[in-house]
């Protein structure tokens, strides 16, 4: 990246917008899990397995465990593509 930046000054590096996309996805990511560990705690507090057992709990950590299959290999396939390796599925 440094390189191409250097050949072009001023310009946008393909790379660094993709890298730019990458963190943002690792960060949408990292709120996700941060924010369920908040609630699985606040709900273990305030009515212990009962609160864990109910339809929105439920709901919440099925949630989490979809957007993270969903965005860790983004977040994967991203920062290989940036840093110039290609990934390609079988």
């Amino acid at each position: 990246m440094r390189a191409s930046a250097r050949q072009r000054p001023g310009a946008p590096i393909p790379a660094a917008l993709r890298l730019s996309h990458v963190l943002t996805e690792l960060t949408l990511l990292r709120a996700e899990v941060t924010q369920a560990l908040a609630d699985f705690v606040a709900w273990e507090a305030e009515g212990g397995r009962e609160r864990l057992m109910t339809m929105a709990s439920v709901l919440r950590f099925n949630s989490l465990k979809l957007a993270a299959s969903e965005r860790s290999p983004r977040v994967c396939e991203g920062a290989l593509e940036a840093i110039g390796i290609v990934w390609l599925p079988q």
